[in-house]
């Protein structure tokens, strides 16, 4: 066999060695070759340069968003500034105006609501103690002109309702003397707050206290003030109002004995005559005792801090809050951080 056989033979064998296309690049190709060449690098550039843009996004966005969601509730629930630049104390209590013309303004305005509203004795005006109050009551529904008779005014069924604001030295010892008398005189306290603060002491005591011991706690009250500021009595008249239940309950005590059989408008009846007695006992209940709201303020110059320990407790309380708020913020980075770090760190890995 000659050289020429053996050329012939190995590149017809070479021939069926090489790989060959696949139909889908030939395919590909063919579309390739139809388009222009500046438009297909158009394309690619394009292409090259969203993801340029986009994937800086998704590294440094994510994690933005992700503080986003841990400041954003923080923001919310600590609005309060900063004590140390407040001007003023917020726990401080602008003094209120007793003149004359402002207390007149203020009876006449709540003359219309149901009830009994006593006058403000001029003794009280500005502050300072003065005699007891004036006695004029006002009927609440017929706003009848009702004739101081001392007599008839105590058997009257009338709701008193006090409140007292003073001004003491030492707002905790006065605050704990008044919850304690008010036990001994079988009262009770309905709700209270202390509030202390930097420059200023507050405290609210809201009482309820037998009837006949109004005036004695009210003057235990004043005994223990450096200064009334204010002080005001509402009395509300009950005495009609349990006159027509009663007369209500007669009527239906009437009718329920001209019915001699044992019918249902027998039992409805009853059943009105039972409400009735409900709400009389209900309103001599509420009449019997007196609701007594009483306010303590600090005076100035007192054994609350001023001056430097003022400051001093200022600052404290900011580098306290600024701690509370970045412990509070590491903790609330965790379930978010969770989230989000895996995917940035993926999105770096593969960028």
């Amino acid at each position: 066999m000659n050289n020429n056989s053996i050329d012939q033979q190995l590149n017809t064998l070479s021939r069926f060695l090489e790989p060959t296309e696949s139909q889908s690049q030939r395919v590909k190709n063919v579309v390739f070759s139809q388009i222009p060449d500046d438009i297909h690098t158009t394309f690619y550039r394009d292409s090259m340069n969203s993801k340029n843009y986009f994937m800086p996004f998704l590294k440094f966005g994510l994690p933005i968003i992700a503080i986003s969601f841990v400041l954003l509730p923080l923001l919310a629930f600590y609005v309060k500034p900063l004590r140390l630049f407040i001007e003023k104390d917020q726990a401080s209590i602008a003094p209120m105006d007793l003149s004359t013309d402002s207390v007149r303004e203020f009876e006449d305005e709540f003359m219309g609501m149901d009830g009994v509203i006593s006058e403000i004795s001029p003794e009280y005006i500005g502050g300072g103690i003065g005699s007891p109050l004036s006695t004029n009551l006002y009927d609440s529904k017929s706003e009848e002109f009702i004739e101081d008779d001392e007599t008839a005014q105590r058997n009257r069924i009338q709701e008193r309702q006090g409140e007292l604001t003073i001004v003491v030295e030492n707002v905790r010892t006065v605050y704990e003397d008044i919850s304690k008398h008010v036990a001994t005189i079988n009262g009770y306290i309905q709700s209270s707050t202390y509030n202390s603060y930097a420059t200023n002491t507050s405290a609210t005591i809201l009482a309820r206290v037998p009837i006949g011991e109004l005036d004695g706690y009210m003057q235990f009250v004043r005994d223990h003030a450096d200064e009334i500021t204010y002080e005001f009595i509402e009395l509300y008249d009950k005495q009609n109002e349990i006159a027509r239940i009663i007369s209500e309950i007669d009527q239906q005590e009437a009718q329920l004995q001209s019915i001699n059989d044992a019918s249902d408008q027998k039992e409805i009846i009853q059943n009105q005559i039972n409400d009735l007695e409900l709400q009389k006992s209900k309103i001599e209940e509420q009449a019997s005792y007196s609701t007594v709201s009483v306010t303590l303020n600090s005076s100035q110059g007192s054994n609350d801090a001023t001056g430097f320990k003022a400051t001093l407790n200022d600052v404290r309380e900011a580098i306290g809050w600024v701690i509370t708020f970045w412990f509070t913020l590491m903790v609330w980075s965790i379930v978010p951080l969770l989230f989000f770090l895996p995917v940035a760190i993926v999105l770096f890995v593969i960028v």
